[in-house]
């Protein structure tokens, strides 16, 4: 079973499904004049879990736990990372060869008390309120919260960035130092509101999104169109300028750390970016994700799921119930199995 995707420049995606189990197999994004941009398949264990990840990068080789929790990465490199979980999944233990190994230590309600060399403390409604490391002077965050739960500042060293939302919870506008972003909301996107404009030093960018494929395209001032390439979770993989030429290029580790940033066009649709997901540049390895923010290096949100419990995890901090080779949160709130989702969308 083949599908296609063809975009506005002449480039396209192809995705294939296996015809016994239906899980997509491989997915090949293509330039204009037919030559690979970027390559994606996938091996599945018993269990329907991705074992291996092909791509033109390399492979990277995973293992998971009985519950499906990741507990193993291999990169192309041949770089191993280790997960350790408690029973209510939280990490304890990262370990990287060849001897690196991260601690964490954690309390009664799954807040992480440190986390390596980071010291970390939250406020009564279990928000994350500092993040600081001990041993590197100006690595640290303030943050700060609304009586709702909504990130309203974050403080480091160096910048303070300041957010605000809409009547429907949004994320509508960001000023960080001298620099103020306001984004254009449609509340009736798929999975959830999307950003359809952002406005910026007299600037005006648009974004394209479309139904159940996601975020398609980007429209500079000048009306030039830039489209956008992706994995089959639905993380940016590529921006590709009107001509087809590629502008910008990224990668990730399987927790969304990004491992490789080339851009000629300055956008923040990255990890998870096909479903709405944007990145906070001013922190490292955070996304906002509609309801709540992510951080990729610790593998959890800063607050707690506003579903509560009714969101059917134990730990209402962990993201992607810690397999985010198969699963997505765009929403912060509800856990989707990506890689059957944009097979069947096409």
């Amino acid at each position: 079973m083949v599908s296609k995707r063809v975009l506005g420049n002449g480039a396209y995606s192809e995705y294939v499904l296996d015809p016994i189990n239906f899980k997509l197999s491989r997915m090949v994004n293509y330039f204009p004049n037919g030559s690979v941009s970027s390559y994606f398949g996938y091996n599945y264990d018993r269990k329907g879990r991705i074992s291996q990840l092909n791509t033109t990068s390399g492979n990277w080789r995973y293992k998971f736990d009985a519950a499906s929790q990741l507990i193993q990465s291999t990169d192309p490199r041949g770089k191993v990372v280790r997960y350790t979980y408690d029973k209510r999944k939280n990490r304890v233990v990262v370990s990287e060869e060849p001897g690196n190994k991260t601690l964490y230590a954690v309390n009664k309600v799954n807040q992480y008390s440190t986390a390596g060399n980071y010291d970390i403390k939250y406020d009564m409604n279990g928000n994350m309120e500092e993040k600081t490391n001990r041993n590197v002077r100006n690595d640290s965050v303030k943050f700060k919260f609304s009586a709702e739960d909504f990130l309203l500042q974050a403080e480091t060293p160096n910048k303070r960035c300041n957010y605000v939302y809409d009547g429907l919870g949004n994320l509508y506008k960001k000023s960080c130092s001298q620099t103020e972003v306001q984004y254009v909301i449609d509340p009736f996107g798929n999975p959830g509101a999307d950003i359809i404009g952002q406005i910026s030093g007299g600037n005006i960018t648009q974004f394209v999104h479309c139904e159940e494929l996601g975020l398609v395209a980007l429209i500079d001032m000048s009306g030039d169109v830039y489209y956008y390439e992706f994995d089959g979770l639905g993380s940016v993989v590529g921006v590709l300028g009107p001509s087809g030429d590629r502008t910008n290029r990224y990668s990730y580790d399987p927790f969304g750390s990004m491992l490789e940033v080339d851009e000629g066009l300055p956008q923040d649709f990255t990890f998870i970016g096909q479903w709405g997901v944007i990145v906070n540049r001013e922190l490292r390895d955070s996304y906002w994700m509609r309801s709540r923010h992510y951080d990729a290096q610790l593998g959890r949100f800063l607050s707690l799921d506003p579903l509560g419990f009714k969101g059917k995890s134990i730990n209402l901090y962990s993201y992607a119930a810690n397999n985010p080779v198969m699963l997505k949160d765009p929403r912060g709130r509800f856990l989707v199995l990506q890689l059957l989702q944009s097979a069947q969308a096409l």
